[in-house]
């Protein structure tokens, strides 16, 4: 799910996809990423790096990488606009990366690496659906209490 250090390609979306689906992609050499992401990105050759550790979960991945030299960080996990980037704990740029997927640019070294799954809207929806439930208890509860009376 997680691999690192391959070589930056930059290549719009269309022709993206073609590789991609090619039998001839070798996306442990390989990682795809739309022009307009490469203003993020310092690595332009294949780095020697390794994933140490990595643990998924249903809203997060971590992972702790030992880079050589600066790398990018590829994750096979779809990417969507509410995933946030961290290393080290302080925010990265999140890239799409192989038409669909994810990667993040580390340092050289040893860092920690974290995408955490953030949507304010559906923290604020479920704060209102929680807020609304109360409601419905108290409501309830005080009717009852009526009808006894």
């Amino acid at each position: 799910m997680i691999t690192c250090g391959q070589r930056p390609v930059y290549m719009e979306d269309d022709a993206a996809m073609r590789t991609v689906l090619s039998p001839a992609f070798e996306p442990e050499q390989t990682l795809l990423l739309p022009p307009n992401e490469q203003r993020f990105v310092t690595v332009t050759n294949r780095s020697r790096a390794r994933v140490v550790d990595s643990q998924v979960r249903v809203h997060s991945v971590s992972a702790e990488i030992i880079a050589e030299e600066p790398a990018l960080v590829s994750l096979a996990q779809t990417y969507f606009h509410h995933w946030r980037a961290y290393v080290d704990g302080k925010p990265a740029h999140l890239l799409r990366a192989n038409y669909a997927f994810q990667a993040v640019e580390v340092p050289a070294g040893r860092h920690a690496i974290r995408l955490v799954y953030e949507d304010g809207g559906f923290l604020v929806g479920a704060l209102i659906s929680g807020v609304a439930m109360v409601g419905c208890v108290v409501a309830l509860v005080s009717g009852r209490k009526r009808n006894k009376a």
